[in-house]
């Protein structure tokens, strides 16, 4: 079966990218076999949240190869990095791991980090997506921190699926903007994050239906009560059980999405900081320049005239930021 028109491509969970089909990437005699397929749109890519940044596949047979996670440069990006065959070796903090045939690391960049082949294996190869973006790293970081960097998933699971079929699309060229980017990047993060997270599907559609709302209602005052009537459930059992999915308080995270609006816009617009305040559902635009001042660390005008660089994207949500 075969996808010409772009257009109507299938999600990457219809994946019809097998493994049998990875040895055109390389020789595997001669042990060249390496893929990289990088995605990139400099012009477009800020304005987006989660961006598919690097995808490839490669059998490692030298054992100078060695990366160093600090050593990468300090836009943050993820890595998802799946053994298929030999063995890898990640050195995070103080610890030592072997990653074997069938797990996965799961890294962020920059971090104290270092992946190699060690001398006892004869060959390492691997499958490899990164990810750009606030969205990705946030989402990564609760799913370590819940479940570790070393995760396993079954050959024919649908995470691995989604990697080759992300691999046959960067090939082809079916990814070709932002937007065909982004939404690759948003369906891999999410269904890795359910694959092993304890996400049900009703759940992933739950933070989709949720996300989307949000976005759709910015410019209004968004309240807890109508995202848990959203939901179906009440108040407290949605307040409990979107902040166990997503490592947010619906409120911080109606925050988040507003406050990243309003950086988009002091960066890509001339509109006076009053009416970027009224278009991210603030009535009041100085009650807005004192709760960007709390997450950035300074003011939206002087943010515009030149602290775009040293803004953090994440900031500082939490309820203990406040």
């Amino acid at each position: 079966m075969k996808y010409d028109d772009c257009s109507r491509r299938p999600p990457l969970s219809e994946a019809i990218y097998t493994p049998e089909d990875i040895s055109a990437s390389g020789d595997y005699k001669s042990g060249t076999v390496e893929e990289f397929n990088d995605i990139f749109f400099p012009s477009e890519r800020d304005a987006l949240t989660c961006m598919l940044l690097h995808c490839g596949h490669m059998l490692i047979t030298r054992h100078d190869y060695r990366w160093s996670g600090l050593l990468r440069g300090n836009v943050k990006f993820t890595i998802w990095q799946y053994t298929l065959a030999g063995e890898g070796a990640l050195e995070l903090g103080k610890e030592r791991y072997t990653i074997k045939p069938g797990q996965a690391m799961l890294l962020e960049v920059p971090e104290d980090h270092v992946y190699l082949l060690p001398e006892s294996s004869p060959q390492w190869e691997f499958l490899y997506v990164s990810l750009y973006g606030p969205e990705p790293v946030r989402l990564q970081k609760e799913f370590r921190r819940r479940h570790g960097s070393i995760c396993e998933f079954a050959p024919d699971s649908l995470v691995v699926k989604m990697a080759y079929e992300l691999l046959r699309r960067s090939r082809s060229g079916e990814i070709f903007d932002c937007y065909s980017a982004s939404a690759a990047a948003y369906e891999f993060i999410l269904e890795m994050c359910a694959s092993v997270g304890g996400h049900n599907r009703q759940d992933t559609k739950l933070l989709r239906r949720i996300h989307d709302y949000c976005l759709a209602h910015i410019q209004d005052r968004i309240s807890v009560d109508e995202l848990a009537e959203l939901a179906g459930c009440t108040r407290w059992h949605f307040s409990r059980r979107f902040k166990e999915l997503s490592g947010y308080s619906p409120h911080d995270y109606v925050l988040d999405l507003k406050m990243r609006k309003a950086v988009r816009l002091l960066q890509s617009t001339n509109a006076p900081v009053k009416e970027i305040a009224y278009s991210c559902g603030f009535d009041n635009p100085e009650y807005f320049s004192r709760v960007f001042y709390r997450i950035y660390h300074t003011f939206p005008r002087e943010f515009r005239n030149g602290n775009a660089r040293d803004i953090d994207w994440l900031g500082d949500f939490s309820e203990e930021g406040r």
